[in-house]
């Protein structure tokens, strides 16, 4: 699956207007742990390799940043063997220790409190960190590439109906970082994954 999304700064009463044009999901409180090693090698692609309550999933960039403007689009792996195949490291069914063993080790760990809504295909996140971060996500999942751009105008459509601001807010790792792991951050921008 392709996860379609776009990230914003919560404004003044768009929780109220999402609450009279979606379904009121629930609300969760998770800890994400994410993983790299020293080189950066995955952040530094914009790849994404996270733990969720022991559940590992990667995330690989389909855009660098030029390309894909305010939208980021990824593939979700969560199936542990292709996760192997796409870190290119040794199985020996352990795969914490086998990050360990490759150099690939926890570099945050970030806890989330957010209510999530539901508007027909899109999925919309209102996600606060314990850090004292706050973001909203609009997500869209498509089976291919030949629907992201059908998945960008339903976003942009519902945006347009909720009046959000068009001003794209950091990632909430990417603001950890910012905040906390200023000489990753520093390497990301460096790499193109984040501007200053």
């Amino acid at each position: 699956m392709i996860e379609v999304e776009r990230k914003f700064i919560i404004s003044n009463g768009v929780e109220k207007k999402i609450l009279q044009s979606c379904v009121f999901l629930g609300e969760k409180k998770f800890t994400d742990i994410y993983y790299d090693d020293d080189k950066y090698s995955l952040t530094g692609k914009d790849n994404w390799l996270r733990s969720r309550d022991n559940n590992f999933e990667y995330k690989i960039s389909l855009k660098n940043r030029n390309e894909r403007g305010n939208l980021d689009q990824y593939d979700e792996i969560q199936d542990i063997n292709k996760i192997y195949e796409c870190l290119n490291i040794n199985n020996t069914g352990d795969f914490k220790l086998d990050l360990n063993s490759s150099g690939i080790l926890p570099f945050c760990s970030i806890t989330t409190t957010r209510k999530k809504y539901k508007n027909d295909c899109l999925s919309i996140d209102i996600d606060s960190m314990g850090f004292g971060y706050s973001i909203m996500e609009i997500e869209m999942m498509v089976e291919n590439e030949t629907e992201i751009n059908s998945a960008k105008k339903t976003i942009e459509n519902f945006i347009n109906l909720i009046g959000v601001s068009s001003e794209r807010p950091r990632g909430k790792v990417l603001e950890y970082l910012k905040r906390h792991i200023p000489e990753h951050f520093k390497a990301l921008v460096k790499a193109g994954v984040e501007k200053e």
